[in-house]
């Protein structure tokens, strides 16, 4: 039995295709946006932590009866994964871990020296 493939739809809502349809779906994906993961949708770097998110084109799991397509990785200094079932959900979680990681930076400090 084989995976079930998923693209998405201009509104970035997953929809199970055939192996024609997804062929033709990753042909128009940008190269910079083409991983061996998936489809690159947002990537950010917070001092030493990349963080990128994909949509997958098979689950890696469900959540209920929902696949999960979408996942963001963090990694380098602070490493991290999350899975969701949706495309909203997905850029609000990556958009999250970013905001959680700059507030964790420490910026180093700067001490002026006054000649006396």
């Amino acid at each position: 039995m084989s995976q079930q493939l998923y693209i998405l739809d201009d509104d970035h809502n997953a929809i199970p295709v055939s192996w024609g349809k997804y062929d033709e779906w990753e042909a128009r994906i940008k190269r910079e946006d083409k991983s061996v993961l998936g489809m690159r949708l947002r990537a950010d770097t917070v001092g030493s932590t990349s963080v990128t998110t994909y949509f997958l084109s098979t689950p890696i799991g469900f959540f209920g009866r929902k696949p999960q397509l979408w996942i963001t990785i963090a990694s380098g200094s602070n490493s991290n994964e999350r899975v969701y079932s949706s495309h909203r959900a997905a850029i609000s979680g990556h958009l999250s871990e970013v905001r959680d990681l700059r507030k964790n930076i420490v910026m180093p400090t700067c001490i002026d020296k006054i000649a006396s």
